[in-house]
């Protein structure tokens, strides 16, 4: 079963296994710290936060950029994190050239730039179920979950501030221990094949 497992993973992905899930621990910490901004701000400042989630966006579009880019030909299914980095980007950028916004608009931006965050996440859970690992389920929980409160930004008729700072809360925290989840399970695959890898090196 072993060698059967190394082979397979052979040749699916070359010698090298995924690598730079500390990248993904940036994500995880500019997302947790929009989280922690949101859950201080007062209801009414709520169009205050719009420079901050900016550059949470960016950051989450360049880092997922940078950690496609050096796992081409290790990661499966990479291309699909194109999608969310110009999301991520587009938005953020968006967000810095407004000087002022309302905060029904401004969610909806949020709504965008969470659901770009969200893609990521799922991609990342489809290319890890390639992998032949058992940690992308969660990742993929938590990514839809997170892409559902991003679609209520989007589509929900929102009246009051309360309601458009739970849901912006609620998109961080998801999106934040969503990326927290993707930094365990790419560990643990990374260590699981080259494990699997070093076991059928050694019955050779």
């Amino acid at each position: 079963m072993t060698m059967q497992k190394e082979k397979k993973s052979r040749k699916k992905f070359g010698e090298k296994p995924p690598c730079g899930w500390w990248i993904i621990l940036i994500a995880f910490i500019f997302a947790a710290a929009c989280a922690g901004l949101t859950m201080i701000t007062k209801e009414r400042l709520y169009a205050n936060l719009a420079p901050y989630m900016a550059i949470c966006f960016i950051a989450l579009g360049v880092e997922v950029l940078i950690h496609t880019l050096i796992n081409i030909g290790r990661l499966p299914g990479w291309g699909f994190n194109l999608l969310p980095v110009l999301l991520c980007l587009f938005f953020g950028i968006l967000l810095l050239a407004v000087d002022a916004m309302e905060s029904d608009i401004l969610a909806f931006y949020v709504g965008y730039g969470l659901l770009g965050g969200c893609l990521a996440l799922i991609s990342y859970a489809f290319s890890m179920k390639n992998l032949a690992g058992h940690y992308w389920i969660p990742v993929l929980v938590i990514g839809l979950l997170a892409a559902l409160d991003a679609l209520v930004l989007l589509f929900y008729p929102l009246h009051s501030y309360r309601t458009l700072l739970f849901w912006t809360q609620l998109g961080f925290v998801l999106l934040a221990l969503g990326f927290l989840t993707a930094v365990i399970a790419l560990a643990l695959q990374q260590r699981a094949i080259k494990k699997i890898r070093a076991s059928g090196s050694a019955r050779a």
